[in-house]
């Protein structure tokens, strides 16, 4: 509910905006003014921090070190990472666990014609013999001109064609629980603390937009 609570208010009171040729657009601007050396792909054995910066020990064995090091990360993949965690970390991270979803990206109405539903919103739920799961309309939601309805559905394999499917993505994210979200305020009001920033939509209201909040902060305190 603290998470969810306040990201619902403002959902109903802020004209959202949507970005010309989605997330990836201003990554790319992000990386044409980008000076530095972008290694990607590469498997992290470990992080040490010292009193003079951090260093980070891949798993072929090489070192490399920084000044500073953000966790841009799920954060139950802290723990994994940090060789060295103080005990204030480890009461801010440990509890934290990993959900791992899978979505569908697809253009089956089918399982609203059942209730003859005709208009479709952003979020749909629907039970099933597993459980609950939701559809989102993306017409509306991105703004889509279309005769065509495409939608992203979650849990809700069996009640889409096969034929409609159009993509399947699976996430890693974080499984929000009392216990995990408990010190996550303490994680913020602590970034910068050994060298390590901590970026990620946990730290904000849960969405694209909290990622987006929580690392132009990491940015301001970095400086």
């Amino acid at each position: 509910a603290e998470l969810a609570i306040p990201m619902l208010r403002e959902y109903a009171l802020v004209s959202w905006v949507r970005i010309k040729g989605g997330v990836y657009s201003y990554i790319e601007k992000i990386l044409e003014r980008f000076r530095g050396e972008i290694l990607t792909n590469v498997e992290i054995g470990s992080i040490f921090r010292g009193r003079d910066g951090v260093k980070i020990v891949l798993s072929s064995g090489e070192i490399l070190e920084f000044d500073k090091v953000v966790f841009a990360t799920a954060p139950d993949q802290v723990m994994r990472l940090l060789s060295d965690p103080t005990e204030a970390e480890i009461k801010r991270f440990a509890a934290w666990e990993p959900n791992y979803a899978t979505t569908v990206l697809h253009s089956d109405t089918s399982m609203y014609d059942r209730y003859g539903i005709r208009k479709l919103s952003e979020f749909d739920f629907f039970e099933t013999d597993k459980g609950w799961g939701y559809n989102a309309s993306l017409n509306q939601l991105c703004g889509i001109s279309s005769a065509r309805e495409y939608s992203l559905a979650f849990q809700l394999e069996e009640l889409i064609a096969k034929e409609q499917v159009i993509h399947i993505q699976k996430h890693h994210t974080p499984l929000y629980t009392v216990e995990s979200f408990r010190y996550r305020d303490e994680a913020i009001e602590t970034n910068g603390e050994n060298h390590t920033y901590h970026a990620g939509a946990y730290l904000g209201d849960g969405l694209h937009e909290g990622a987006i909040t929580s690392a132009l902060r990491v940015a301001k305190l970095i400086g």
